[in-house]
């Protein structure tokens, strides 16, 4: 499901809480920024159990942001994670993006290089430690 409804919202902050901040240890003032409100999310489910989520957000006219994927343990290896992305790239076009720029989990990053992106800048790491790989892809 694609949208902005708070169920949608709240599914995604249940997911993104238990691999990010429960499995990773990430801090929760890095997952949860703020920006929740103003995004359009990407939750794949299981009957009422969402699984996967993706978070896009228009930066300035056409360059969207896609972050915040996670994927519940149970649903990796499977697709799902594939699935998210393609539903929120589809978004992104539908609303007539032209670029859309991520911060892949330096562990992540060639899943989005199968998805068509290229890095672009260096790695940074977070306080946590995790290291943030900038990503983008022209559409």
């Amino acid at each position: 499901m694609v949208g902005r409804a708070r169920t949608l919202r709240d599914a995604a902050r249940l997911v993104r809480r238990k691999v990010f901040v429960d499995e990773q240890g990430v801090p929760e003032d890095e997952v949860f920024d703020g920006a929740d409100g103003r995004a359009v999310h990407v939750v794949a489910f299981t009957g009422e159990e969402p699984l996967a989520t993706a978070r896009c957000l228009e930066l300035e006219s056409r360059i969207w942001r896609v972050g915040q994927v996670a994927v519940l343990e149970p649903a990796r290896g499977l697709g799902t994670g594939t699935l998210v992305m393609r539903a929120a790239l589809k978004h992104v076009v539908s609303c007539g993006g032209v670029e859309i720029v991520l911060a892949a989990q330096s562990g992540a990053a060639e899943f989005y290089r199968r998805l068509g992106f290229a890095q672009c800048a260096p790695g940074d790491a977070l306080e946590s430690g995790v290291v943030l790989v900038p990503m983008s892809l022209t559409l």
